[in-house]
């Protein structure tokens, strides 16, 4: 397999381990998950505004590349690989070595690597339940992708012993935030509610695109601090991310509504259901 790693294609069993890299010693980094293709939604500005507020938040450089010469990057490595269908590219950007907790620069390093996606955009899940043995914490960093990404890790492991397909993480304060990989979103009486960024939820690309077709097409919606008492009333609830919308069927005694046809009425480029 080929990757980019600082602007040069290389073969990704060629890329080494610096044992000073900040992103393996300290978690000192972001990524991205960017996923192209005829039957996605056109997202790479969003990526690119996550990233460069997370850069600055983190004091460090944005690598020399705009929306342009990342997409170019994409389209490459898709060639290299020959993937022909959606891909799926994990770009990660981190700390240049140098110092302890307290970094000696600011200059990064980047890597992006690429696959085949074959998953559909809606999917559906069975059933939802609570995380618990995690929670997110609202930080000056929180809505971004970092390279910590404990709280999600212990509840996927969580998950595995449990009847549900995903779990719902709780802000620290008890109010709903997310899922493992995704955000949160229910339909009540015609209006969209998703947890406010003050939850410590992640500033999802797929949840500001959604977001943003709700207004202009004048569908309220709101971001709440709410507990999960209010999906027993919720008509629908689904989950969102890069790799597009899933239905949740259930959550304890309650039964949803699809909201496929509703998410795709609003959209501005409506995917096949």
């Amino acid at each position: 397999m080929k990757v980019i790693y600082n602007s040069r294609m290389h073969s990704a069993e060629n890329i080494s381990l610096n044992p000073e890299n900040r992103a393996f010693c300290y978690g000192d980094g972001l990524f991205e998950t960017i996923v192209t293709g005829t039957q996605r939604i056109n997202l790479l500005d969003f990526h690119m505004s996550r990233l460069k507020l997370g850069c600055s938040k983190l004091g460090m450089s944005f690598p020399d590349f705009n929306s342009a010469k990342l997409r170019a990057m994409i389209d490459q490595l898709s060639a290299e690989n020959s993937l022909s269908k959606e891909v799926r590219c994990r770009l990660q950007v981190w700390r240049n070595p140098g110092g302890k907790y307290t970094p000696r620069t600011n200059e990064v390093s980047y890597l992006i690597s690429a696959e085949e996606h074959n998953g559909p955009f809606y999917g559906s899940i069975a059933q939802i339940g609570i995380s618990q043995t995690s929670r997110v914490v609202k930080s000056e960093i929180s809505f971004a992708k970092t390279m910590s990404a404990m709280p999600y890790i212990l509840a996927g492991i969580e998950k595995e012993n449990t009847k549900f397909e995903d779990l719902i993480i709780l802000s620290a304060e008890g109010h709903l935030a997310e899922s493992i990989s995704a955000n949160l979103f229910w339909i009540k009486d015609g209006i969209f509610f998703t947890p406010s960024l003050e939850t410590g939820c992640i500033d999802g690309v797929m949840r500001k695109y959604l977001l943003q077709e709700l207004e202009s097409a004048h569908i309220e919606y709101q971001e709440v601090l709410h507990t999960p008492d209010q999906l027993r009333t919720a008509d629908s609830l689904f989950l969102t991310n890069v790799t597009g919308v899933v239905w949740v069927k259930s959550y304890r005694e309650r039964n949803y509504e699809s909201p496929v046809e509703l998410i795709n009425a609003v959209l501005k480029q409506p995917l096949p259901l």
